[in-house]
């Protein structure tokens, strides 16, 4: 069977925090080299919410839904890169400096 891989990431509970890969086509060991950015993320929350990490076949289903190959939760508390929360920290800086813009001209 040939395999059409994509990964979905998540953070369950928060609002907007839903990414996923492109499809891999005709590949039997599928590797992902992708960043996502959730910036919604508070301090508090990296103390208690996970990132869900769903490969799935694309499509392959009942009316061509996904299938799911398999799933994976890391506590984001857990993510090295996160610890240090200067990533967090800048986006809230920056979020405070740029004002919201409520449409494009």
């Amino acid at each position: 069977m040939e395999i059409h891989a994509l990964c979905k990431v998540s953070i369950p509970g928060l609002k907007g925090a839903k990414e996923q890969t492109s499809e891999t086509k005709r590949g039997r060991d599928p590797m992902f080299n992708h960043e996502f950015f959730f910036d919604n993320v508070t301090h508090e929350e990296l103390d208690t919410k996970i990132v869900l990490i769903t490969a799935c076949h694309a499509g392959g289903g009942i009316k061509g839904k996904d299938i799911v190959i398999g799933e994976a939760s890391v506590p984001l508390r857990d993510i090295r890169e996160m610890n240090t929360k200067k990533e967090i920290k800048f986006i809230e800086e920056i979020k405070a400096i740029v004002p919201k813009v409520s449409h494009w001209n």
